[in-house]
């Protein structure tokens, strides 16, 4: 490795439910673990406790476009609150896939 190059040695890939307080979120998470396992790759889940914090839903979903992550699954909490962000990504080149709800962008 060169220095100062912190190559991931697999893809990274983010999943951000509208929430993970509620039993549906924590099924979806088993889920993109298993299905990880069997793609070789990795998923950082992370969501704001509750799905009103559509503020939380946003700065987690900035987060993983700041750490460039290899592509997104969102589950937007608003279906307007969270469009800066989404175009954010778009523009980052971050492939998102948008489940559950509908987001308008």
């Amino acid at each position: 490795m060169l220095g100062g190059c912190h190559r991931r040695k697999r893809p990274v890939y983010a999943v951000i439910p509208k929430g993970t307080a509620v039993i549906h979120w924590q099924t979806v998470h088993a889920g993109a673990v298993a299905a990880a396992r069997e793609a070789n790759v990795d998923i950082d889940y992370n969501g704001p406790a509750m799905e009103s914090d559509f503020a939380r839903q946003i700065a987690i979903l900035d987060d993983f476009i700041n750490l460039h992550v290899d592509g997104i699954l969102l589950a937007p909490g608003d279906r307007e609150a969270l469009v800066p962000a989404i175009r954010r990504a778009k523009n980052a080149g971050i492939p998102l896939t948008i489940v559950d709800s509908a987001a308008r962008y």
